[in-house]
């Protein structure tokens, strides 16, 4: 499974959105009475100027 998320300024950085990625993936796999696995997570680097906003890639699976 994927899930990509892109904060709308570049002020918070990727940690909410990050964390916030976790949760919903969590809750997923939960769901279906399995644990996350997390395969491979993204982060953007900085700095979040000029339409390059904080965005974070999550590639997991549930076990």
């Amino acid at each position: 499974m994927f899930i990509a998320k892109q904060a709308a300024t570049g002020f918070p950085g990727t940690g909410g959105i990050k964390t916030e990625s976790l949760k919903e993936s969590s809750g997923y796999c939960m769901l279906q009475g399995k644990s996350l696995k997390v395969v491979e997570l993204k982060e953007n680097e900085g700095p979040f100027i000029l339409g390059k906003y904080p965005r974070v890639e999550l590639t997991f699976l549930c076990e």
